[in-house]
């Protein structure tokens, strides 16, 4: 296929106005002077001027607004190819412009306020290590009256005798919500936090507000979330040390610790013992080594001491064998 020009391109080109009358707002900006038309109207041109855009404007040089001027105009959107390079554009592009009536002014909004810095969480205590370091009794959940009873049933249902902290707490106020979490004081009973909350509407009220997730931060201990169901997901869980999706899951996430914990204490334990019992079997095998090398000096001193008793026995009977021949000598010799 033959590459095509920019002017060929361009010739392929439709653009369509909408159909109908359409208000757009702006600032008025290169207000012409009034001109004369055709039909002897005066007219004056602009660009209506709001965010990166910029359309072009047409109106009656009687409703012709100040320059900066906020103003909504109200017309037809005409859409015009280029024939000539000008101010407005290069030949063969493209002009909308705006042909109607000044019908109001707007003013301005208010920027929305900054949404409430939140920062990152580098590193995260998972529910396992945190129960491991603390134990269940130290973690606080706040919860409904539904959620702690759900939680209390996974427990006793697994008969886990241990439980958490409990504090009702009200998640259809967010107000409400920080004041008690206001009134949650540093201690060393509470060494974690956990939200959780079955599913339903209005779920997002505390777990997507950014001022209780802040504020939850802010205690500096580790943060649990079990918020609605699995499908639901909430700001919270962008910053919570460990999710699940509901307050039954957490309940199961902590009995699985539990037991987990107990298997390592026990088996520490087990260890610990077997240690012990192999200590124990090393000082008696060594008792019994040295008692066997007393034994074995013992009987090489003994065995010393025979060998010389031994030699001096040997003397005496040489001795006595040499007196008795020289008796026998002289025995015979008198003779």
């Amino acid at each position: 296929m033959a590459p095509l020009t920019p002017e060929a391109v361009l010739e392929t080109v439709r653009l369509v106005a909408p159909m109908g009358i359409v208000a757009v707002q702006g600032y008025a900006e290169n207000v012409s002077k009034p001109w004369a038309s055709k039909t002897g109207r005066s007219l004056v041109f602009g660009d209506l001027v709001l965010g990166g855009g910029v359309l072009s404007f047409q109106i009656p040089a009687e409703a012709a607004p100040e320059a900066g001027e906020r103003v909504v105009i109200e017309g037809h959107l005409r859409a015009q190819r280029i024939t000539q390079n000008n101010n407005d554009g290069r030949r063969g592009n493209w002009r909308v412009t705006l042909t109607g009536m000044v019908v109001g002014t707007w003013e301005p909004r208010d920027p929305p306020p900054a949404p409430l810095p939140l920062p990152d969480r580098d590193e995260c205590l998972p529910l396992d290590l945190f129960i491991e370091e603390h134990g269940i009794e130290k973690l606080l959940i706040l919860t409904t009256g539904v959620g702690q009873t759900d939680i209390t049933n996974e427990l006793v249902k697994a008969r886990v005798d241990a439980r958490p902290l409990f504090l009702r707490a009200n998640f259809g106020d967010p107000d409400a919500f920080l004041q008690t979490l206001a009134g949650i004081q540093a201690s060393p009973s509470v060494q974690g936090l956990a939200v959780a909350r079955g599913g339903g509407i209005g779920l997002n009220v505390i777990g997507s507000s950014r001022e209780v997730v802040a504020a939850l931060m802010g205690k500096g201990l580790p943060i649990y979330a079990a918020l609605g169901h699995a499908v639901d997901i909430e700001l919270l869980d962008r910053y919570a040390d460990q999710v699940f999706h509901s307050p039954t899951a957490l309940a199961s996430a902590l009995q699985r610790s539990i037991q987990a914990l107990s298997r390592r204490t026990w088996q520490a334990h087990e260890v610990n013992r077997q240690a012990a019992l192999i200590s124990d079997q090393q000082k008696q095998l060594t008792a019994h080594a040295n008692h066997a090398g007393e034994l074995e000096r013992a009987g090489k001193q003994a065995e010393t001491a025979w060998q010389g008793r031994i030699g001096t026995l040997r003397t005496i009977v040489i001795i006595l064998a040499l007196v008795a021949a020289a008796l026998l000598w002289l025995l015979v010799r008198q003779r």
